[in-house]
C-alpha cells in the first residue's frame, strides 16, 4: 500500500518536472525570434540616418502619370532644391515637401534618398498634383421654354479660369450652380451632369458639363387676394399670365409692380406673401 502510494507521488512530481522544463525550452526560442526581428530592423534606421549631414549632389524629381521632364517638373524641382540645400537633413526635407504643397498644386509627395558615394547623396521627389481644369464648356439638350444660352450658364461657374483646382466635389457644386439657375427659369425637372476628357499636361482635362433643361414649367393662374383692396384691377398689369413659361426674375418684376400699384393706392408700406 505504502509502496503504491509512493509511486504515484514520484510520477506526479516527475510530470510537472517535464512540463516547467518544455516551458522553459521554448521561451529562449521565442525570444531569440523577437531579438532577431529586431536586429534585422535596426539597419534601415541605421542607413536612413547616416544620411544626415551628407553632401546633397542632386535632387530629382518625377511626376506621377507623367513621362520625361518637362519646363514645369524642373520649375517644381528647383523649389525643392532651394530648401533642400547642399547638405541633407531630415528638417531640410520636410520643409521642402511644405515648400511643394504651398504652391497649392501638390496632393501628395514621396521623397526618398540614395547613396551616392562616400559622403554624397542624391534626393528623389515624386509629387502627385491636383487635376486641374483647361477648358471648360456646355452642351445643352433638350429644351422646352425660355432659351437657355451656354453663355449664361458658364458665368454660373466657378471655373473659368483656365488651371483651376478641381475634384468630384468640385465638379459636383458646379453642376449645382447650374441646376439652380434653371430652377430660377421654371426648369424644375432640369438635369445636369459632368465629364472629364485628358487633355495636355500632367493632370489636366477639359471639363464638360452636359445640360438638359427639359419642359420649362407654365402660370396655370396668377392670384392676388387683398383684403379691403380690389385687386382684379392689377391683373392686367401683372406679366405673368396663364400659359406663360415661369421665371423667377418675372415673379419678382410682379411682386415689385403689386407693391408700387398699392402705394399709389395709399397702401404706403405693403408686404406681401409670396408664393
Amino acid at each position: 500500500m505504502h509502496s503504491d502510494k509512493l509511486r504515484k507521488q514520484t510520477g506526479r512530481f516527475l510530470r510537472r518536472i517535464l512540463i516547467r522544463t518544455a516551458v522553459a525550452a521554448r521561451l529562449p526560442i521565442i525570444l531569440g525570434i523577437v531579438c532577431l526581428c529586431q536586429f534585422l530592423a535596426a539597419p534601415a534606421v541605421v542607413a536612413q540616418s547616416d544620411f544626415e549631414n551628407r553632401r546633397v549632389n542632386s535632387v530629382e524629381l518625377s511626376i506621377d502619370g507623367s513621362t520625361g521632364t518637362s519646363p514645369e517638373t524642373e520649375q517644381f524641382r528647383a523649389i525643392a532644391a532651394d530648401a533642400v540645400g547642399n547638405s541633407y537633413s531630415a528638417v531640410k526635407i520636410r520643409e521642402s515637401i511644405d515648400a511643394l504643397h504651398h504652391t497649392g498644386r501638390i496632393v501628395s509627395v514621396i521623397v526618398k534618398a540614395k547613396e551616392d558615394g562616400a559622403e554624397g547623396v542624391i534626393v528623389q521627389y515624386l509629387v502627385k498634383f491636383q487635376t486641374e481644369a483647361d477648358k471648360v464648356s456646355v452642351e445643352i439638350g433638350n429644351q422646352e421654354g425660355t432659351t437657355v444660352k451656354e453663355q449664361d450658364l458658364l458665368f454660373k461657374l466657378s471655373l473659368l479660369n483656365s488651371g483651376a483646382s478641381i475634384n468630384d466635389q468640385t465638379l459636383q457644386d458646379n453642376a449645382n450652380l447650374i441646376l439652380e439657375y434653371l430652377r430660377d427659369l421654371g426648369y424644375y425637372n432640369a438635369e445636369v451632369k459632368f465629364k472629364t476628357q485628358p487633355s495636355v499636361g500632367a493632370n489636366r482635362v477639359n471639363v464638360t458639363f452636359v445640360v438638359n433643361p427639359n419642359v420649362q414649367a407654365k402660370i396655370q393662374e396668377f392670384k392676388i387676394n387683398i383684403d379691403g383692396y380690389h385687386a382684379a384691377k392689377i391683373l392686367p398689369e401683372i406679366q405673368l399670365k396663364p400659359g406663360e413659361g415661369y421665371t423667377r426674375a418675372l415673379l419678382d418684376k410682379d411682386v415689385e409692380k403689386v407693391k408700387s400699384l398699392l402705394r399709389k393706392d395709399d397702401f404706403l408700406a405693403p408686404e406681401l406673401e409670396e408664393p
